[in-house]
């Protein structure tokens, strides 16, 4: 959605909203684009164009974080019960001889 034929000291801010809305963007690139039009208008304010910032009000989408688990119980019980792996050759190498070695 654009503001055609719209002078920018008439723009309101339910105006941003709605074109806010009209994006299909994930929330951080929907902040992203907000401080862009944020920036302009900062900019428009500056230079005695419009006498209030329409954008400076509107509030970024939110962030949905999904915990993710890097491993299933499945997995997380096979690399527990796995045999230790040597740093050196990445041969597997048996508890009693690391203990053994360290006596």
């Amino acid at each position: 959605m654009m503001l055609p034929d719209q002078r920018v000291d008439s723009v309101t801010s339910d105006d941003i909203a709605k074109i806010i809305e009209a994006w299909n963007l994930k929330p951080s690139t929907a902040a992203k684009q907000l401080e862009r039009i944020r920036s302009f208008f900062r900019f428009c304010l500056e230079r005695g164009w419009i006498e209030r910032n329409p954008a400076a009000a509107l509030k970024p989408p939110k962030e949905h974080v999904i915990a993710v688990k890097p491993f299933t119980a499945d997995e997380l019980e096979k690399i527990f019960w796995a045999p230790p792996f040597s740093q050196r050759r990445g041969s597997i190498k048996k508890k009693t001889e690391r203990v053994s070695r360290r006596s």
